[in-house]
């Protein structure tokens, strides 16, 4: 059976809650980046495993990535 994006996501936070560091779970959400392009937490997790990698310019743009997968309002957008 295929593991959906939801459960590759909720078994890579777990992996984190039990203390993986995350040079070993930056491919697992680079992954499930690539995979769920507008998945707004896993973009934020990327970014936030970036940081804590010390790796600040991956964890901006990982952030941006998560910014432009927000819907705006119409107000927003003028």
């Amino acid at each position: 059976m295929t593991e959906t994006i939801d459960d590759v996501f909720q078994k890579g936070l777990d992996r984190y809650q039990a203390g993986e560091p995350p040079e070993e779970l930056i491919p697992v959400f680079r992954d499930i980046c690539d995979r769920a392009r507008k998945s707004s937490p896993a973009w934020t997790c990327l970014a936030w495993l970036y940081l804590i990698a010390n790796k600040p310019n991956q964890a901006h743009k990982a952030a941006q990535r998560r910014s432009n997968s927000i819907p705006r309002s119409p107000a927003e957008s003028t």
